[in-house]
């Protein structure tokens, strides 16, 4: 019987930099991957002449300091690629609506409504808040409802009115030495790449987890859906809730129960690279629409290319393909028939993490059944969806089980 020191199931940033951590220790480790490439929502588009693209996450800042230092205690020393300013501009259906960033805002929010809401800045705190609750007292309910909400919505890319307030941004100390924000040669993907290349990880794709189970004497044996079993000493699952509610059941019932009740939304992305010249499409890093069928428009704009442009396109689930192609050639002011001869068009379906509040009370309690296990629990379900909270996640992880 095939058998690691740790197996982790789940090869995006969460498991990959749980790996590394235990491949640094002189761990034997396996990643199994049910998709056929490792990077989970770091999922970068590779092309030609340095065109890559990102179909999700597309930002690191130099406030992710467990993300930065993953990173450079890497085989391969990383290469910080700067991103340019950010520039927000908002779509009212077809059309771009003038101006950008606080100018863009400052037009579109309602003036005394807005000084309505100043006595209410005092003692407002986000703790067991809303988002919808703690951004409305400072701008106004109104003013949250048609110019905050959409905005708010597109850094999760679903709705995120009833999100707790402390999940959505956090303050963190930052490192000087790093540029503010950035993203990686041939995008954010590289980071999966550059932790899995740590001496000690082996991976392995298309592997579907069916079952997990406790060997006698110690130990887990981990059952693929096509009967492949390898076993490990320790395990590690950095899935998403519900497939490590299924996955844990039999060993931790109550744990696997609490992870149950963490609902997930499903999103549908579509991104293009095509010439640069092939719309008139101002400069941008996001393009957030007032109401749409989509949450948001991330271009590769912030790290320009000299022939191509990039744009990803976030809908919602029930979408059908030829709305969204509709949509999309609209926007771009292309007609599809025209984008599929220009374009490079890459489509990716995940499911995401949707919490509310009560959410930290949730994950204390699951953290508490599973403190005297020795699996390891990790994801961007725990203490906010963010990149550095994936890995903060996974080295509180592993301090819990692989250094005592």
């Amino acid at each position: 019987m095939e058998r690691h020191d740790w197996v982790v199931l789940g090869a995006g940033i969460s498991g990959a930099s749980l790996a590394a951590a235990a491949a640094r220790s002189g761990a034997s480790v396996l990643v199994l991957e049910a998709q056929p490439h490792p990077g989970g929502s770091l999922a970068s588009v590779s092309r030609p002449n340095d065109a890559w693209f990102e179909l999700g996450a597309h930002t690191a800042y130099n406030s992710y300091r467990s993300f930065v230092s993953a990173l450079e205690a890497s085989p391969a020393p990383p290469t910080w690629v700067p991103r340019g300013p950010s520039i927000l501009r908002l779509l009212d259906g077809d059309r771009v609506l003038p101006g950008k960033n606080l100018g863009l805002l400052a037009r579109r929010l309602g003036k005394l409504e807005l000084l309505r809401a100043v006595p209410r800045w005092l003692g407002n705190r986000p703790d067991g808040r809303t988002v919808r609750e703690y951004y409305g007292r400072i701008v106004g309910a109104r003013n949250f409802d048609r110019v905050l909400s959409p905005i708010l919505s597109a850094v999760p890319s679903q709705r995120a009115d009833n999100f707790p307030a402390e999940m959505l941004f956090k303050r963190r100390e930052r490192r000087a030495d790093v540029p503010k924000s950035f993203t990686l040669p041939g995008g954010l993907g590289t980071a999966v790449e550059l932790l899995l290349a740590n001496r000690g990880i082996e991976v392995r794709t298309r592997f579907q987890a069916r079952s997990v189970e406790r060997i006698p004497g110690g130990g887990f044996r981990v059952r693929s859906a096509d009967g492949h079993a390898v076993e490990a000493r320790h395990l590690a699952f950095a899935l998403a809730p519900r497939t490590t509610s299924r996955l844990i059941e039999p060993l931790a019932p109550t744990a696997s129960a609490l992870a149950a009740g963490i609902a997930q939304v499903e999103l549908h992305s579509i991104g293009l690279s095509l010439p640069s010249d092939a719309t008139r499409l101002p400069a941008a890093t996001f393009l957030i629409p007032l109401a749409d069928s989509f949450h948001s428009i991330v271009t590769r704009d912030p790290v320009p290319h000299p022939d191509r442009r990039a744009f990803t396109f976030h809908f919602r689930p029930d979408v059908s393909d030829s709305a969204c192609r509709e949509r999309i050639a609209r926007i771009l002011g292309v007609p599809w028939e025209r984008l599929s001869e220009l374009a490079d068009v890459r489509e990716r379906r995940t499911s995401l993490p949707s919490p509310v509040l009560g959410h930290a009370d949730r994950i204390a309690e699951f953290d508490r059944r599973i403190a005297g296990e020795d699996f390891a629990v990790t994801g961007n379900w725990f203490a906010g969806l963010s990149i550095e909270d994936c890995v903060l996640r996974s080295a509180s992880e592993w301090r819990r089980i692989g250094e005592r």
